[in-house]
């Protein structure tokens, strides 16, 4: 069996040759470098948690063998770069149960990463740790570029900053160093996404205003003035009026659900009324009113807090937990209302027609 140091060397030399020979020219953004750059951030990751010497062999193997399963398929890589990867390793004589370990870790970094253990955590952790660094959009629009090929996927330039938002705002990182390591760069892209944002809808205002409606309207930005300027990517803090919202999308859902309830708390007195007027008990009708109220003002409530305004807090270092927080707000509002709103109006139902029996 070869040494532990010449198994890591014999990796990068088997991934650099099968990727000249295999890789397709299109993938531009599931590189050797990328490789080169998972395998070297694993095994920094890793030091930093104190991993022993055989944890560190492990990590590295899987950052350099992650995406061998590239040369093959595009989706659904990630087994198959195990199989590659197994094969290459059982040739080397390494041994079983490490080889089910870099299995393991390579599997964490499917897309929604779900690691098992704290290897898996640095290696999924290594593989998107592109999300907290200043080059997230240059590499991203190599990554757009990949998908337009491989998988013939466009996006409008609006679908694709909306695409990196929910990206950039669900995920977090899971070792501890990661988090301190990457936050606050994660925390800045956020921003700067939001800005993307804003100009591609300012730019097509423009364009409604100045066109006439059979126009094409497609908004083509010039991303080079956007990228290239360190202050274009680097936002300063937001303004103390401008506030942090989950997304545009979301914005509009909490809207529609506070709108639709106040309806229904309207909706809900009146009803009131009208079954006083009825002759039935008291207590029988404000049992279903009292409710479908409960109901409606908690949604309002989750739903308001879904896009309160914030004033930023120079001493945070990132959004993003802020951002998630605010979208189980809204999530909570909609499954209030999904389940609540049902269970009133069968009570209203079977007050209605209980209203000549009581």
């Amino acid at each position: 069996m070869p040494k532990d140091s010449d198994i890591i060397s014999k990796a990068s030399e088997f991934v650099s040759a099968l990727f000249q020979v295999r890789l397709a020219e299109y993938l531009v953004y599931h590189t050797f470098e990328h490789s080169a750059m998972v395998a070297r951030t694993a095994s920094k990751i890793g030091k930093k948690m104190k991993l022993g010497e055989e944890g560190l062999e492990i990590v590295t193997l899987a950052g350099w063998l992650h995406d061998t399963g590239y040369t093959e398929i595009y989706r659904g890589h990630e087994e198959v770069s195990i199989r590659i990867a197994t094969e290459f390793l059982r040739e080397e004589q390494y041994p079983e149960e490490k080889i089910k370990l870099v299995a393991g870790c390579i599997r964490a970094t499917k897309i929604p990463q779900q690691p098992q253990n704290i290897l898996e955590e640095i290696v999924a952790d290594a593989d998107l740790s592109g999300l907290g660094k200043k080059s997230f959009f240059r590499k991203g629009e190599l990554l757009h570029a990949e998908w337009k090929e491989a998988l013939g996927i466009t996006h409008t330039d609006e679908e694709w900053a909306q695409q990196n938002l929910e990206l950039l705002t669900g995920h977090r990182f899971f070792t501890s160093y990661a988090r301190e390591k990457y936050d606050e760069q994660q925390g800045e892209n956020i921003r700067a996404t939001y800005k993307i944002l804003r100009k591609l809808a300012e730019k097509k205002e423009e364009l409604l205003e100045h066109e006439s409606e059979d126009e094409d309207l497609n908004v083509n930005t010039d991303w080079d003035s956007i990228f290239n300027s360190q202050n274009e990517i680097d936002p300063l803090p937001l303004p103390a009026y401008d506030s942090l919202q989950t997304s545009p999308r979301n914005d509009k859902k909490a809207q529609m659900m506070i709108m639709g309830n106040i309806v229904i708390l309207v909706a809900g007195i009146l009803s009131l009324f009208i079954l006083i007027d009825k002759g039935l008990p008291r207590i029988v009708i404000m049992a279903p009113i009292m409710l479908l109220i409960v109901i409606s003002m908690l949604t309002v409530i989750f739903s308001i807090l879904s896009v309160r305004p914030v004033i930023p807090d120079s001493k945070r270092t990132s959004d993003s937990p802020l951002l998630m927080q605010r979208s189980k707000y809204l999530q909570f509002s909609y499954n209030l209302f999904l389940y609540g709103i049902p269970v009133c109006v069968v009570l209203f139902i079977i007050l209605f027609l209980l209203r000549g029996v009581i």
